[in-house]
């Protein structure tokens, strides 16, 4: 994610909007740009804006993703060999991350980046990017969206239920479960549901011709 925020800050600095999507995710282009481009209210007490409607917009130092809060920071002295555990250089004398984002998806405004690159020298990066991002949006002062209910970080499988939040502008996004092999599977599901979706479409819109005559 530092190579990502380097290059931006670098040769696009004229971006309005920015998606970091894990190649595992299931999300629906048109849809996600159309809920990213109207309102949002703040929670009266934080700089942290909970999902209330349809629609969102990201304004100058924003970002809208899965927010996770209240995440403690794991020490290799008290968790030796864990996977989460960091080192003392890693926030110093403190026992929780600030709030981060999970990083299978994540929207940022144009300016996010080249206000996060500001603090890299005076924060050490460490190798949990969601967690470093969380550093850097603390001290850059960001504005974090909270959008959980427009995302699916669940590990269901794909079904027709779950398409049809997808497709109904329920959900702008589903991270799929499972290794590189089960992905591939789940992505062959999404595609023949959304076949058999689209051909009961057309077949309705057929019918309705007929109809009408």
């Amino acid at each position: 994610m530092i190579s990502a925020i380097n290059y931006i800050s670098e040769f696009c600095d004229n971006v309005t909007l920015i998606l970091r999507i894990d190649d595992d995710v299931v999300f629906h282009p048109k849809l996600v740009l159309q809920n990213l481009t109207s309102n949002f209210e703040p929670q009266a007490s934080s700089k942290t804006f909970m999902y209330t409607n349809a629609k969102l917009k990201l304004p100058s130092n924003t970002l809208a993703c899965r927010l996770i809060s209240d995440f403690g920071v794991w020490r290799y002295k008290e968790h030796p060999g864990h996977f989460n555990a960091v080192d003392d250089t890693v926030l110093p004398g403190e026992d929780i991350y600030p709030p981060f984002c999970a990083g299978f998806f994540i929207a940022m405004s144009g300016d996010v980046p080249s206000l996060l690159r500001q603090h890299f020298k005076s924060n050490k990066p460490f190798w949990m990017d969601d967690r470093y991002m969380g550093v850097l949006q603390k001290r850059a002062g960001t504005t974090n969206i909270d959008i959980s209910k427009l995302l699916d970080f669940g590990y269901r499988d794909i079904d027709a239920a779950n398409l049809e939040d997808l497709t109904q502008q329920r959900l702008l996004a589903k991270h799929l479960p499972g290794h590189l092999k089960y992905h591939l599977s789940q992505l062959f599901q999404y595609l023949h549901l959304s076949t058999i979706g689209l051909r009961d479409h057309f077949e309705t819109i057929e019918y309705k011709k007929k109809k009408r005559r």
